[in-house]
């Protein structure tokens, strides 16, 4: 969807914009949920326990070495595990925020130096394939490449080995090259008719009703200075008075803290210094 805000490369937002306020009426997707405990507006919200439900960002999943798949086996041909052979907690279900993978190989000579695959999808449901080196003899656990986040794994690849006595658990790194995606997360609204909450720091209440924006543009505050163009970051890690949710340029400071993920599909639509207002825009 073309941008239709009316702010120029230099311009900022203006002042009167609240944080959570939407911006501009066309190109809009805004969907009515109910909040699943306390939620502020103009904060990225993911889903429930069910669709019709939001909830404020979680902490980041542990990280878990056997959450895809447990002791696949090495053959003497090429094998493609899936479906129920990925038998771990997540197996080939949801994985939010989309994370990096990690392959544990036991230690054995059936392990030889060749590449395995692993095929699923990325946080906005597109297919991605990553490569994995199998060392000689195993007994390590590799990580996936930066940059390479899974919303589903779908299939691991195993390439024809020496036997049948290696073994591959398959799984989970706790904030390696995570990924949000506006297709399904969205920001809280700001509603200025209804009756403010009494908590400065909650917009509603548990079991209120509220709209979310999951296109268009709308108003939040950004840790970082911000211009037009600029790729969205999320908080994922909670400091002090900063919460899981907020806004920033990405990368908003070196990768490798992982304190923020991108947001895919948005981007700053006008010019602000740090901590000021400035506008979204997503492309759920």
């Amino acid at each position: 969807m073309a941008s239709t805000h009316k702010w120029t490369d230099t311009d900022t937002a203006p002042d009167v914009l609240k944080e959570g306020q939407l911006v501009n009426g066309t190109d809009q997707l805004i969907r009515s949920k109910i909040a699943e405990g306390a939620i502020r507006a103009g904060l990225l919200v993911s889903r429930g326990t069910s669709d019709n439900q939001v909830i404020p960002l979680a902490a980041i999943p542990a990280a878990d070495d056997n959450a895809i798949a447990t002791l696949l086996a090495s053959a003497a041909s090429a094998v493609v595990y899936s479906d129920t052979d990925l038998d771990g907690a997540t197996g080939t279900g949801p994985i939010f925020p989309a994370r990096g993978v990690t392959l544990k190989l036991n230690s054995h000579a059936d392990w030889d130096a060749t590449v395995a695959y692993v095929r699923g999808l990325d946080a906005d449901g597109n297919r991605v394939t990553e490569e994995f080196t199998v060392p000689d003899a195993g007994n390590t656990t590799v990580d996936g490449n930066f940059g390479i986040a899974f919303s589903r794994v779908l299939s691991v690849h195993l390439p024809a080995q020496t036997g049948t006595n290696g073994t591959c658990d398959v799984g989970l790194v706790s904030d390696q090259s995570m990924e949000l995606s506006a297709h399904d997360c969205g920001v809280s609204v700001y509603d200025r008719v209804r009756e403010p909450s009494a908590t400065a720091t909650v917009t509603f209440d548990d079991e209120e009703t509220l709209s979310v924006l999951y296109a268009g543009e709308i108003a939040v505050i950004t840790e970082t200075a911000v211009v037009p163009g600029d790729a969205v970051g999320i908080r994922m890690v909670e400091s002090g008075s900063d919460v899981r949710g907020q806004f920033a340029k990405f990368p908003a400071e070196d990768p490798a803290s992982l304190v923020f993920a991108p947001l895919l599909g948005a981007t700053f639509e006008s010019t602000t210094a740090i901590d000021g207002v400035a506008i979204v825009r997503l492309r759920g």
